[in-house]
């Protein structure tokens, strides 16, 4: 990887070990066109190529540097695994988990805003003697439909790893997911990206009217994106987290004006006015966690999100080879 980014190499290498991990048959047709995808998105790269030669793209493939694209024939099986295997020895390329923040993204008061985000959330719950089953926490994470690769390929001693992914890279859905204190599980929200009701899955009929099937312990939404806004969060706050608090207080017959305590990050939808006096009027008190900590002190980080995301891809496994 360059300063800049990962290498025409590089992007090219990654694709062709996805291409054989799932079992697709690598030609020539099928390099060649990647190969000029890449080389149109590295326009630099692509411009500094001023008509090369059939001869020189020849002996740039024997060196395993770029191949300039569509306008020479490849050979089938010019890229085995036998020619990756080089490349990497070649270009000292680990595999790798990819990272999503360096090593030292901690801030450097974290003990402090940690200390002070604890005092609030205790002072909150003892002040208005709330019970662990109404203290909640949620957070949002992107769903895709079709599992990511686990690992790529990088320099060695690399601190961060960038995944290159290939293909629908927007196929993906966000869903928030929340747990109380004492471990129950709310109903999630997935947000699917679209702009009515259609974009839903599961669709049926009633009363010559498309409508989204209910779906069990699941709220289905949507928004142009597919991320977190102000409106869909608000409708999670009625649909789900309003409906929880009257049954638990309705349960254990506490007053009806019993506070919730709800723990977030500092995400624009859950901050704005809206947001803030809607959840006001219905007795929920939000405690936000301070910006960068949320990986070490968030719940659904810490504990909620990657059993939920292993279990979709065993989910999507199990689907897929049935």
């Amino acid at each position: 990887a360059t300063s800049t980014g990962p290498s025409v190499d590089t992007e090219l290498a990654i694709y062709l070990q996805w291409k054989m991990r799932i079992g697709a048959t690598i030609s020539a047709h099928d390099t060649r066109n990647q190969l000029h995808l890449i080389l149109l998105r590295n326009q630099a790269v692509y411009d500094s190529l001023t008509n090369p030669t059939p001869w020189d793209i020849e002996e740039n493939h024997r060196r395993g540097e770029i191949l300039p694209g569509p306008d020479f024939e490849l050979r089938a099986g010019s890229f085995g695994s036998s020619w990756f295997r080089r490349f990497r020895l070649k270009n000292k390329i680990s595999k790798r988990i990819p990272t999503t923040k360096m090593r030292d993204d901690v801030p450097e008061d974290f003990e402090k805003k940690k200390d002070k985000f604890v005092h609030i959330l205790s002072y909150v719950i003892h002040k208005h003697e709330v019970p662990d089953y109404l203290v909640v926490g949620a957070d949002e994470t992107c769903t895709r439909f079709i599992p990511q690769q686990r690992f790529t390929y990088a320099n060695k001693g690399e601190h961060r790893v960038r995944c290159l992914e290939v293909g629908r890279e927007k196929a993906a859905m966000t869903t928030t997911l929340a747990v109380a204190a004492d471990g129950h599980v709310l109903p999630a929200q997935l947000i699917f990206a679209g702009k009515t009701p259609r974009c839903l899955p599961q669709m049926t009929t009633v009363g010559g009217k498309q409508v989204p099937l209910e779906v069990p312990n699941m709220f289905l939404d949507f928004t142009p994106t597919h991320w977190q806004d102000e409106k869909s969060f608000i409708r999670y706050v009625e649909q789900v987290i309003v409906p929880y608090r009257e049954r638990k207080v309705s349960e254990n017959q506490l007053h009806k004006a019993q506070v919730m305590v709800f723990i977030l990050d500092l995400h624009y939808s859950h901050i704005t006015a809206k947001v803030r006096a809607f959840m006001k009027e219905n007795f929920i008190i939000p405690v936000y966690i301070p910006a960068q900590c949320t990986d070490q002190m968030q719940v659904c980080d810490t504990v909620v999100n990657a059993p939920f995301k292993r279990a979709m891809r065993e989910a999507w496994v199990t689907y897929t080879s049935s």
